[in-house]
Parts: structure tokens; sequence; C-alpha cells
């Protein structure tokens, strides 16, 4: 069984590192750094669904030195879900 770990957390910081491997495949690494600690993908789309600035719980597989997204999603920020909340009770007060 894969040792997983799962943190909530808000990006900080994205890089992009390239290169091309001894088999001469171009690869593109996506390098996310959050509140203490980096984390990285291969998957440009999933990369491309993020930016500094956005809270997220993050999946990780810890594989040497290296931190290897396996799953990344939004978290609403506290405030918009109090707005949200705030919005369906007024909502269910006026068509009860």
């Amino acid at each position: 069984m894969e040792d997983l770990i799962t943190k909530t957390s808000k990006i900080s910081g994205k890089t992009e590192q390239s290169g091309t491997s001894q088999n001469g495949k171009d690869w593109t690494r996506y390098v996310f750094q959050f509140d203490g600690f980096k984390a990285s993908t291969f998957d440009a789309e999933l990369a491309g669904e993020f930016k500094s600035g956005d809270t997220t719980k993050v999946t990780m597989k810890k594989q040497g030195v290296y931190n290897n997204i396996v799953d990344l999603e939004k978290v609403e920020e506290k405030a918009n879900l109090e707005q949200s909340l705030k919005q369906l009770m007024k909502f269910q007060n006026q068509f009860g």
C-alpha cells in the first residue's frame, strides 16, 4: 500500500522546469511551493488549473527527497463558505 500524505495549504509559488531525458523524451516538471514544503507533478493539465494564492488540498507520495503530487484540488476559503451559508440562510428565510 502506498503511503500518501494529504495536507491543506495555500500555493505561494509555481515554477516550471523542462528538459530532455536520456531517451530523448521532452519533459516539463511543475513545482508548487506551499506553506513550508514543495511538491511537483509532470501533469500539465493538473498544473494548469492552479496558481499562487489558491488554497488547496494536496495529496502527495514521498519518493526519496521528492513530494510527487497524486491529487490537487481547490478548497474554498472559510470566508467564502461563511458568505455562501449566509446567502443560503437568507434564501431559506425568504422562500421557506
